[in-house]
């Protein structure tokens, strides 16, 4: 019986090199009966992944309608009967809510829970039978790349901490898990540790699902972080009118101007005020994320922690920017 997967994210665990391999291998996948769609289905140019046609489904993106997005869906259900896996890779799915005005953060959990359900069950209408398979890395280092992205792509003003208020449902990873398990029962989870204990992710990621990637042209490493100092340099300038894009490209200029040996300190910073806080912050979803083990592919030994909370060598901890990356800032700005 054929297959449908729906890779749901989560966001910042190598999404984007998985959807880039499959996207550059979709002819070879095709003959070796694995369906990678994309939008030239309904005429549209292609596209490295269906996050877009997930975000039209919400009524979330400029170029495409809802109508559109349900086209392409209904023509991927279509064509997946004549292989023997069809895989829909869109990180939006872990995000979005149904009928969302206020674009899906801060929600107490009783108005949370009810439109998330009503949106699983949208997704599971449209799509029919699937197998969903989701990606969870520890919270604690989740919250930080999650943070940095969210501030790196849009116009959010509030700081860390206020993030973690804001979108507190990003982390509650088993009852993410149940919620979806319900709708589409044998949900799948990886640990995005794991699948970098294994050398290479996208290979263990496909090895997993039983997906025949053996041979296949390899890409390389997509969507790195912006550093922590330009996050919060980024963050500190959305209190001014100016456009996000416009911004985000500046930002992204300087980046690659900074000194090598400052870049190399960058990498090394946590948006948590401590480590005592981090590990206080991962610690709090412990028990909870023990729940999470049946939907595991990975064997984890029941004294083993399912995330642990690495700390990088000359770790640096706090949200503000560092003066010496300021320095450098300005040395470049006047130049």
């Amino acid at each position: 019986m054929p297959r449908l997967i729906l890779h749901i994210g989560t966001h910042k665990t190598a999404t984007t090199s998985i959807q880039r391999f499959l996207f550059k291998n979709r002819a070879a996948l095709e003959k070796r009966g694995v369906f990678y769609p994309a939008y030239d289905l309904i005429g549209r140019s292609p596209h490295y992944a269906q996050l877009g046609m997930v975000n039209a489904l919400s009524g979330r993106h400029k170029n495409y309608s809802v109508e559109a997005a349900e086209k392409f869906f209904n023509k991927v259900r279509e064509r997946s009967v004549d292989f023997d896996t069809t895989i829909i890779s869109a990180e939006p799915f872990y995000r979005h809510v149904l009928n969302d005005p206020r674009d899906g953060h801060a929600y107490p959990p009783e108005e949370y829970w009810p439109r998330r359900h009503a949106y699983i069950e949208k997704i599971r209408d449209l799509m029919g039978e699937a197998q969903v398979v989701v990606v969870f890395r520890g919270q604690a280092n989740y919250a930080q790349s999650l943070y940095q992205e969210h501030v790196k792509v849009t116009s959010y003003k509030g700081n860390f901490q206020t993030f973690l208020i804001d979108f507190w449902y990003h982390f509650v990873f088993h009852e993410q898990a149940q919620a979806w398990n319900a709708a589409f029962p044998d949900l799948m989870a990886m640990s995005f540790e794991k699948l970098i204990q294994a050398g290479d992710i996208v290979a263990e990621f496909n090895r997993l699902l039983g997906i025949p990637v053996d041979g296949l042209e390899p890409v390389s490493r997509a969507n790195e972080g912006m550093p922590v100092d330009l996050v919060i340099l980024k963050r500190t300038l959305h209190l001014k009118k100016t456009n996000r894009d416009e911004l985000r490209s500046m930002l992204e200029k300087l980046e690659s101007r900074l000194p090598g040996e400052m870049s190399s300190l960058l990498k090394a910073r946590s948006f948590f005020a401590s480590e005592s806080q981090m590990h206080s912050f991962q610690d709090q979803f412990a028990e909870q994320n023990e729940y999470l083990r049946p939907f595991l592919a990975h064997k984890i030994p029941h004294n083993e922690a399912i995330f642990a909370t690495p700390i990088k060598d000359g770790q640096k901890y706090g949200d503000r920017v560092k003066a010496e990356v300021l320095h450098e800032i300005l040395k470049l700005a006047v130049r």
